[in-house]
């Protein structure tokens, strides 16, 4: 059987909107994910909810509401790691490899350099470094610039490594409490999600067609590039189970290459990332400890105002409704009312006796309660 979570990784490794490549690249990805996400989204997803003063409005309003990254239930989430010896790995690559440094001179010496010295430095700065070059390196003293410069750059960022893993964790902390999360699960009928997310059963479960409402939405769009992350109004993907955290090491290298900019006086015009949705990408991930058939659906924070919670999607209407088995009296009656009036299926969950399988079975209320 195919796993899609396992695909899905390899397609974010694979087709990153990345600074290291054109605009039309990423634009080209970015579609190639959206496709991907259309593919294989189920037909129906499904929201447990607790029954409060909060949900039953969201629910009558069509609205979606997403909690903050850092206020996950697990404490895992958002957390990635830095790997320092990939980053040395990199470093060394480029400065004591003399075929990478030539190359690296001809692009800065050449009348058009390349896009990426380009977002670095701005035109006196191009200037300058080729002039430099011209006056300062030749064929017989590039290789021991190289082990100079490789030798002064280790030595300078070992000297402040925990520096820049606080100012890296810092960084990302700082952009979970930006990024609202809505949870959602391909299955209605675990007894694990209706205990840990309806409140013991005292809640109840939405139903949604998030492949038709994504199909509709990419037919009457006129400009997906005007949409983020993948192109579609709605960021929704499945949760990648992992028993290793993301790489973020590109986060933790910009953090770097901004602090020696500082100290030379020379600060880059951007800072450039291998892929630029490592953020948005981190939330996809979860421990193989948690697995919950889970997919997501992400909006980010537009505001400078510090939110727990926030209603991230309007006009989603639900399909249908599931009201657990030990649903009180006067809640069920409200949602009942409002599925009426929605014109909306709405069922009622219940242990199934005749199974020896750990599962529930549903019923329409309408045909319960007629026949009491």
């Amino acid at each position: 059987m195919k796993n899609i979570r396992k695909e899905f990784q390899k397609l974010l490794q694979d087709y990153p909107t990345s600074d290291f490549q054109s605009d039309e690249k990423n634009y080209e990805n970015a579609i190639i994910k959206t496709d991907w996400i259309l593919k294989h989204v189920p037909k129906k997803l499904y929201r447990f909810r607790a029954c409060n003063e909060y949900t039953i409005p969201a629910f009558e309003n069509d609205e979606i509401w997403g909690t903050i990254a850092t206020k996950q239930n697990d404490i895992m989430e958002y957390l990635p790691y830095f790997n320092w010896n990939k980053i040395y790995e990199d470093i060394e690559s480029i400065l004591n490899n003399i075929d990478n440094f030539q190359s690296l001179l001809n692009a800065v010496k050449s009348d058009i350099p390349p896009l990426i010295i380009q977002k670095q430095l701005n035109q006196s700065d191009i200037e300058n470094l080729k002039d430099n070059i011209s006056k300062n390196i030749n064929d017989d003293n590039a290789k021991v610039i190289m082990n100079q410069l490789y030798t002064n750059l280790v030595n300078q960022i070992k000297q402040n490594e925990n520096e820049y893993l606080k100012l890296a964790l810092n960084q990302i902390s700082i952009t979970a409490s930006m990024l609202f999360i809505s949870c959602f699960s391909e299955e209605n009928d675990s007894s694990y999600l209706w205990g840990n997310y309806a409140d013991n059963n005292r809640g109840f479960c939405i139903e949604y067609n998030m492949k038709n409402y994504l199909s509709k939405c990419l037919e009457k769009c006129d400009s997906p590039k005007r949409c983020s992350k993948f192109h579609s109004t709605l960021q929704l993907a499945p949760v990648i189970y992992s028993s290793s955290k993301p790489d973020a090491s590109s986060v933790l290298s910009n953090i770097i290459i901004e602090d020696i900019s500082k100290k030379s006086g020379k600060e880059p015009k951007q800072y450039l990332y291998q892929d630029n949705n490592i953020a948005n990408n981190l939330a996809f991930y979860k421990s193989d400890k948690w697995v919950e058939k889970e997919w997501r659906l992400l909006a980010w924070n537009q505001t400078a105002e510090f939110k727990e919670y926030e209603c991230i999607h309007r006009s989603i209407q639900p399909t249908a409704i599931y009201l657990g088995p030990k649903i009180s009296k006067e809640n069920q009656n409200k949602l009942i009312d409002i599925c009426k009036r929605k014109n909306i299926p709405c069922f009622k969950a219940f242990p199934d006796y005749f199974s020896a399988e750990y599962k529930y079975v549903f019923f329409d209320v309408n045909e319960l309660y007629k026949k009491n």
